[in-house]
Parts: C-alpha cells; structure tokens; sequence
C-alpha cells in the first residue's frame, strides 16, 4: 500500500507559482515524494485557502487574482493531486486536539489539517511552515530540498 502525504497549502501555491522563489524546492520535493512512492494528497481546507491567497490583493501578500483564474488554478489542483474529502468525524478529530493542545486562534485552522490527517491516517505533511504545526507532536514533515 502506497502512504499518502498531505501537501499543505504553502508547497501547492509555489508549486503553481513559477516565478517565486521556493518554486523549485516545492517542485523537487513533490517529485521526489512521488519518486519514493507516496502519494500527495489534498485536503478540502487547501482548496479554501488556496482561493484566499490567489484572489487576494498583492498589496496584502496574495496574487491579486481575478475569481476564475482562481478557479482554474484549484481545477487544475485537483486534477495534480488527490483530492480527499473531509471525513465525517473530522469536527471531532479537530476538537479533541484543540483541548488535548490548548489550540488558540489562529492556530486552529492548522489543526484542522492535522485532524484530518488523523482521520486518514496520515503520518506525513509536505509544508514550508513547520512551526504553524508545532502544537501537534505527532505531525512528521516530508523533506524539502
């Protein structure tokens, strides 16, 4: 059985970014994850924060994006990655790290990620920000070159 890692929403964005400068380690390491036999994975939280970042002004560090290149940018990120669905006990996953972790604010959209990991089973997390992930000990980073 093939592991799935998810790729976080730092590494998709400068996967599609050409011009920025973590573009080739966000390629080398998606490569080389494939190449070791994983499979990169996407959560539904991705695809929301992606939008963020893409419609948002650059004067406020997003890509200024009109609303359907965005949507074609989450297309085609759904057509490079797996897409998994948010499992049915992902709120419970989310809720019991926020208590067993003392989860504030912000923070917490970083759990969620990890709850559904949890839900899925996966052990491994390919992102350009570890330390968002810091409160969750369990969490294990792919590397990035």
């Amino acid at each position: 059985m093939m592991s799935k890692v998810l790729v976080d929403t730092s590494v998709i964005l400068r996967f599609y970014a050409r011009d920025d400068p973590l573009h080739t380690k966000a390629l080398a390491a998606l490569h080389w994850l494939e190449e070791q036999g994983y499979i990169p994975c996407i959560a539904p939280q991705v695809l929301y924060e992606m939008w963020v970042v893409l419609t948002r002004p650059v004067a406020q560090n997003g890509f200024g994006m009109r609303a359907e290149d965005a949507y074609q940018h989450l297309q085609q990120a759904v057509s490079d990655f797996q897409l998994l669905p948010d499992p049915p006990t992902l709120w419970q996953e989310w809720m019991e790290i926020c208590r067993q972790h003392s989860v504030l604010g912000r923070e917490a959209h970083d759990a969620r990620l990890v709850a559904w990991m949890r839900c899925y089973e996966i052990d491994y997390l390919c992102t350009f920000n570890p330390n968002d992930f810091n409160r969750c000990p369990e969490v294990k980073y792919a590397p990035l070159f």
